[in-house]
């Protein structure tokens, strides 16, 4: 019977243990081998460098917007709308019992892509708009980032969706988790950035007297 890639690593654990006891005392050693091991192994290994590699994303995003808009406030506000999206990939992979494994970890690298890509075309919109009519506020900086670029934000999202809910149609688990996962994370990541985001800018994005001269 499979027991699964959690009892692979359990078991091999406690044989470990146990040489300790048993077998690094009179000078021995052991090496753990078998497919199963091996393929555990490489799983875990992925899943950690996908991780890894994400929260090292998260850090450069954050780094470029600091560079970028110099405000940590500013930094904040675009990095809410685009965490939640990733809460909500986890909160999915716990409700339906999905295992964290490379092709679910992929989900949080390429959902984060996506989120991102949605925020900067919003904010690129708003800023512009802001720095244009300065004496309109923010409200209207908002509504001027909605009628456009929320437009490609909804057009984009669609496709992107629908080109991942394709995947579902896989017989392979892998590919059928990714694809899914992936496309709720690009909803979430839309409803997000349009109903999060502008009210967060217009709640807090206060310029000051530079932002408002230049």
């Amino acid at each position: 019977r499979d027991e699964g890639g959690d009892a692979t690593v359990s078991l091999v654990d406690q044989l470990q243990e146990k040489t300790k006891e048993l077998i690094e005392p009179i000078g021995g050693k052991v090496k753990v081998t078998g497919v199963a091991y091996v393929i555990q192994w490489i799983n875990r290994t992925l899943t950690e460098q996908f991780v890894g590699s994400f929260g090292i994303a998260l850090l450069l995003i954050g780094g470029a917007w600091m560079v970028t808009t110099r405000s940590i406030r500013r930094v904040a506000v675009a990095l809410i709308p685009n965490v939640l999206p990733l809460l909500a990939v986890l909160a999915a992979l716990g409700a339906l019992g999905i295992p964290l494994k490379p092709t679910t970890a992929m989900v949080f690298s390429i959902g984060l892509g996506i989120a991102v890509d949605d925020t900067i075309h919003f904010l690129t919109a708003y800023e512009r708009w802001r720095r244009a009519h300065p004496e309109q506020g923010a409200n209207a900086a908002a509504l001027h980032a909605y009628s456009t670029a929320g437009r490609s934000m909804l057009d984009t999202s669609i496709v992107l969706t629908a080109g991942m809910m394709a995947m579902a149609a896989s017989e392979f688990t892998g590919f059928l988790y990714l694809g899914m996962l992936t496309a709720w994370c690009v909803v979430v990541a839309l409803l997000t950035d349009l109903l999060l985001l502008g009210p967060l800018l217009v709640a807090l994005d206060k310029p000051d007297s530079k932002e408002t001269a230049a």
